[in-house]
Order: structure tokens, then sequence, then C-alpha cells
């Protein structure tokens, strides 16, 4: 049986190495601003899975808060962010580095490296304890209501300020 964390920590390695990759395809490997970026898309990403946590539009995204079995989506979704934010390296990983955009084969192998590293930090930076709390806040179906209520908008549950 999967645990909450296992979930948590599978879910949170596939975003952020998913964003890693996103931005190397991108081009974008500026050290100077690269865990700026990073986080930037970190966000963007995470405000997604929030309005499709609210729509139910992913199934994916769904079941995964679903087996994390906390029932304050709002709290998953900070500690989620926080603990990524906080992983995300300052620099392209060496694994991918040298990589081309457009050589699938060894971007996969460099993501499958990448996502091993990042699987760990998480691990690392987590215990169960994280799912043993209780938030103040509302449930998903309070959400989910207030969000009909207004009409269903696309939500950005984190603000990007510059």
């Amino acid at each position: 049986m999967t645990t909450p964390r296992e979930v948590f920590t599978a879910f949170l390695t596939q975003a952020c190495c998913g964003t890693i990759v996103a931005l190397h395809r991108m081009g974008n490997t500026e050290i100077v601003t690269y865990k700026e970026q990073l986080v930037f898309m970190l966000t963007g990403y995470f405000n997604n899975c929030w309005n499709f946590l609210l729509s139910g539009g992913d199934a994916y995204v769904v079941e995964s808060f679903e087996m994390m079995k906390h029932d304050n989506p709002s709290c998953v979704i900070r500690h989620l962010f926080s603990i990524g934010a906080s992983i995300l390296p300052d620099e392209p990983p060496l694994e991918i580095v040298c990589v081309t955009p457009d050589n699938v084969e060894a971007l996969e192998a460099a993501r499958m490296a990448i996502s091993k590293t990042l699987h760990q930090l998480i691990m690392d930076s987590t215990t169960d304890e994280l799912f043993l709390h209780t938030c103040e806040g509302l449930s998903l179906n309070e959400e989910r209501a207030i969000w009909v209520e207004k009409g269903r908008p696309t939500v950005a549950f984190f603000e990007v300020s510059s």
C-alpha cells in the first residue's frame, strides 16, 4: 500500500524534474537567473494543479491529492511548493548540462538521473508526520463549492511578484 508520503514524494519529484527538463528544453540555462526561472515555472505548475483540483480536470492531480489523505488541499499544495522550491537547484544539474534539448534519448537518461536525486532530496526533507497534523482551512469540497459559486474562474493560488 502506498503511503501519503510516498505519493507526495512521487508527485513532487515529477513536478520538480519536469520543471528542470522544461526549462532546459526552452534553452534557459543562464546560471544567474536559473533558480528564479525554475521557481517561476514551478509556481505556474502548482497554480495549474490548484485549478485542476477545483475542476477535477486532471485525474493524476486529483488522484494524487486524494491519496495524500489530507483534508486541506491548500495546506498540501503549500507544503509541495515550499519543499519543491527549496530543492530546486541553483544551476543546471550536471546530468543535463551537455544534453541538447532535441536529443530525446539523452534527455530521458538525464531526466531519470535527476529524478532519482530529487526523489532522495524530497524523502530526506519529509517525514510521515507531515500528514498527521490538522490544518485550519477549507476541505476540497468546500473550496470547490466557493469556486463554483464564483463562476469557476481560473485561480492563481500563488502570486508571482517581481
